[in-house]
């Protein structure tokens, strides 16, 4: 059987990302949503947990963009490698969501083959972002080697993976 990530409706996906129900709402308004669900009888539109996130993240950078009046050029650069980092940081929640609601450890390593590049691009926006400001360099790049040593353990314990000395 397939893996499927779980559909939520607007209720759902506002307790589950912590916001309020009119945020989520007004954030997916123009998102196509990605099925339907059944409560009480009822059918209701229902988005990924991922779409959800994404549609959160635009819509915080269309708020700050309007409140920025588009910045400058290196303040649009910044505000658009946040943004990145924060998108792929929802697409690895999202993952490890998903990874850990899956009880079988042989499909919990075929979800990692088949999504965990999610972590790869949070690295290489984290990489990228570090690399624009190199003044901050020394402090941040220890705190993406621990974030990406703490995504890679998760993943080694969800799949009963280890890893072998070279």
């Amino acid at each position: 059987m397939a893996m499927q990530p779980k559909l939520w409706a607007l209720n759902g996906l506002a307790t589950e990302l912590g916001v309020a129900n009119a945020t989520i709402a007004k954030a997916l308004r123009d998102v196509k949503p990605d099925g339907t669900i059944d409560l009480r009888g009822q059918r209701f539109p229902a988005w990924r947990l991922s779409t959800a996130r994404r549609a959160l993240d635009a819509r915080a950078e269309a708020n700050r963009r309007r409140l920025t009046g588009g910045g400058t050029a290196p303040d649009r650069e910044a505000l658009a490698m946040a943004g990145e980092i924060e998108t792929r940081l929802a697409d690895v929640e999202a993952f490890l969501e998903e990874l850990e609601a899956e009880p079988d450890v042989v499909k919990r390593r075929e979800l990692v083959k088949s999504e965990g590049g999610c972590i790869g691009a949070l690295d290489r926006a984290l990489a990228k972002s570090i690399e624009s400001d190199g003044d901050m360099a020394p402090v941040f790049e220890p705190m993406r080697e621990r974030v990406l040593g703490e995504l890679v353990g998760q993943l080694l314990k969800a799949t009963s993976w280890e890893l072998k000395a070279a």
